[in-house]
């Protein structure tokens, strides 16, 4: 009931025994979903018998769930978190998960992020976005919970952005690899040789070949067939299809997502067949990594080597871990944007959320040819203040030189956050601050003990917090009395980071619009007279 809002409702006795009701919401009502519930007078015991949307029918903003980022099923032993993306979420909007309401972080009109709390009974569950205006959205058998000590709880999915393929944008007749990237949740051993055949244009369209995945571990792995050599006989879009386990040969929980398909553009057959190449990524001109507002500027800088026709636009994908999917997931994309000059300078509304953000940038020359997916910059987003619910982790990722020393500050604001933060050497545990309450936790990392590179800075939400994040890794740092921070013996510390702090969004994966190439407006036709003989 939005705002608890309560109506009383009188039952009628029917001529057969049975009993009715018949009520008229007042015009004032809220917008939102109401419950009938009924009361046993003798126990005391209420149950609900029904649900009901109240809604504005007015209003055109109604929200349409595209799709849900990260796990298509967890195991109920542990919070998930989970993205789900689509159009006209209003600020204030819920995420259902069957008949619960999960704790949601609006990001934008066309993200939302949810936490899936642990304990929930195993099922299949619909996923459900509810406006305040009343109006929902939702994505049947959404999402699907697993008992981590059933005896078949395995589960094989993907998604499109990770089918992948080498060139990513093929000409006709030439040879192209072709591939996807599998993840398993749950299971109790080791899969082998997992096949997935791939069709074309449909799922059981003519079959362009099959290959396999050697390994898949449990309880989470995600790992890649070996390349498929194929090749187009035309120009045009096609659709291929992946279908994981095309036989069924390994019993899973859930079989109805092993199904992914991508729509690509063959190019006609040209004698540029070298990929252009991006050479830097500059956030706001270069000056940081770090910003706190979301709006910022990128400066690409591209190339086309010889015998290149020249980058004409460029392609930007941001990605965010999840940690529930175990994988980076796309939270925003570009269309194909015009670059006419190098570097070109673009802006770019980072998405709202909290914590490290990759941006991976590909470009397009004037023969179709796209460039790889491994340039990559990393983005902090901090913000004044931040929330997060109880089970809930922050990632943020800085660079500290030879000889800096490096301190992080977790002012917590309210309840109780923890502060975890790793180095890139995989052999050191993670230095701690995780006192009990609203405590202050603070890490110093003396600058004789830094490791250069790259240190992973964690926030937990050992209950649920709101809290303000700062570093310094210049030599005033060195300088700063500890001001908090300490262990708390009774809380158990994490023996490995969320995420490899080497961990970054895979070159093979990301999609990009199926679009024309732009017409060149520079090129000088000479018209002849036809001469017959």
């Amino acid at each position: 009931m939005p705002n608890k809002q309560v109506y009383e409702l009188t039952l009628q006795a029917n001529a057969d025994g049975s009993f009715g009701y018949d009520y008229t919401m007042p015009a004032d009502a809220q917008f939102g979903l109401y419950k009938i519930r009924l009361q046993d007078v003798t126990t005391g015991a209420w149950s609900t018998i029904a649900e009901y949307d109240v809604i504005d029918q007015a209003a055109t903003d109604r929200p349409a769930i595209t799709m849900a980022l990260g796990p298509a099923s967890a195991l109920n032993d542990q919070p998930s978190e989970l993205m789900i993306r689509g159009h006209n979420f209003a600020f204030g909007a819920v995420v259902r998960f069957g008949k619960h309401t999960l704790s949601t972080n609006w990001v934008s009109s066309e993200l939302l992020q949810a936490t899936v709390p642990s304990g929930l009974a195993p099922a299949t569950y619909d996923l459900a976005v509810l406006n305040p205006n009343g109006h929902r959205a939702t994505l049947p058998n959404g999402f699907r919970v697993l008992d981590p000590e059933a005896e078949l709880n395995d589960d094989m999915f993907s998604s499109s952005d990770q089918l992948w393929l080498n060139p990513s944008s093929p000409q006709v007749n030439m040879p192209v690899e072709l591939g996807l990237i599998v993840q398993r949740q749950g299971g109790k051993r080791a899969l082998e040789s997992v096949p997935v055949a791939f069709r074309l244009n449909a799922a059981d369209g003519p079959l362009l070949g099959t290959a396999t995945i050697p390994f898949l571990d449990p309880p989470n792995s995600s790992e890649s067939t070996a390349a498929l050599q194929v090749r187009f006989p035309s120009a045009g879009p096609v659709t291929i299809y992946a279908i994981i386990d095309p036989d069924n040969s390994f019993a899973e929980n859930n079989d109805t997502n092993n199904i992914i398909s991508r729509t690509i553009q063959v190019v006609p057959t040209n004698a540029d067949q070298t990929v252009p190449v991006v050479q830097q990524i500059h956030v706001n001109n270069g000056s940081t990594s770090t910003v706190s507002n979301p709006e910022l500027s990128l400066n690409i800088t591209a190339t086309d080597p010889a015998p290149g026709s020249g980058v004409v636009e460029a392609h930007v994908i941001e990605y965010v871990y999840n940690e529930g999917a175990r994988r980076w997931v796309p939270v925003n994309q570009s269309n194909w944007m015009a670059f006419s000059a190098s570097p070109q300078r673009y802006n770019w509304s980072l998405r709202s959320l909290p914590g490290m953000h990759y941006v991976q940038v590909r470009v397009r020359d004037r023969a179709g040819n796209v460039s790889i997916g491994n340039a990559h910059q990393m983005i902090n987003y901090e913000v004044a203040s931040d929330t997060i619910a109880r089970g809930q982790k922050r990632i943020y990722r800085y660079n500290v030189a030879a000889g800096q020393p490096f301190q992080v500050n977790l002012e917590v604001l309210d309840g109780d956050a923890d502060l975890y933060v790793w180095s890139s050497r995989t052999d050191q545990s993670a230095w701690v601050s995780n006192l009990s309450g609203s405590a202050n936790e603070q890490v110093s990392v003396p600058a004789n003990a830094v490791v250069p590179g790259v240190y992973q800075v964690e926030v937990y939400g050992f209950s649920s917090a709101t809290y303000r994040l700062t570093t310094s890794s210049n030599a005033a740092a060195a300088n700063l009395a500890n001001g908090g921070g300490g262990i708390d013996p009774e809380k158990l510390v994490p023996s490995e980071p969320i995420v490899p702090v080497a961990s970054i969004p895979d070159e093979r994966v990301g999609t990009f619009p199926v679009s024309a190439l732009p017409v060149d407006t520079d090129v000088q036709r000479v018209y002849l007279p036809l001469v017959r003989r």
